[in-house]
């Protein structure tokens, strides 16, 4: 969409603001701007979050419909809960935002042997990372495979 055109005009009778050379410049300006305008511009489609239950001890965590989906709700029901991986995903290079929705906090802890290899999780500074109550954490699957990447907030 073009953008509305002002011209510069001299407007206070000096015969120097407003010259033809500035206005010039500024039609110039705005044809760059215009021809900017057929470009698309990515955008992260979001979609649905899921909800997924989470209590106790969670190994190898796999909910139905979560591959394809980048917001996950985790609602643990009591403390104590731990996740110790998440299905490695069939394309490397996954997202997802894990917000917990609730008042209980949730450990990722750090390569776990509870899950398999390509399914834990690597917290900052190669430690347990606690995701407190209604707080959230992007974890990354790395081009290069092997875990689950826990990105700080």
């Amino acid at each position: 969409m073009p953008i509305t055109r002002t011209p510069i005009i001299d407007d206070d009778g000096s015969g120097q603001t407003g010259t033809v050379l500035d206005n010039a410049w500024k039609q110039e300006l705005y044809g760059q701007i215009d021809a900017l305008g057929g470009q698309a511009i990515s955008t992260l489609a979001i979609g649905s979050p899921i909800t997924v239950p989470v209590a106790g001890i969670m190994a190898n965590l796999d909910p139905p419909g979560s591959a394809a989906k980048i917001v996950w709700f985790l609602t643990p029901t009591a403390a104590g809960t731990n996740l110790t991986g998440i299905k490695a995903p069939a394309v490397e290079g996954t997202q997802h935002l894990l917000i917990n929705a609730s008042g209980y906090p949730i450990i990722f802890s750090n390569a776990h042997a509870t899950s398999s290899p390509v399914n834990q999780f690597i917290g900052p500074g190669y430690a347990d990372y606690s995701l407190g109550a209604w707080n959230a954490a992007w974890i990354y699957y790395p081009n290069i495979g092997g875990s689950w990447i826990v990105l700080k907030p």
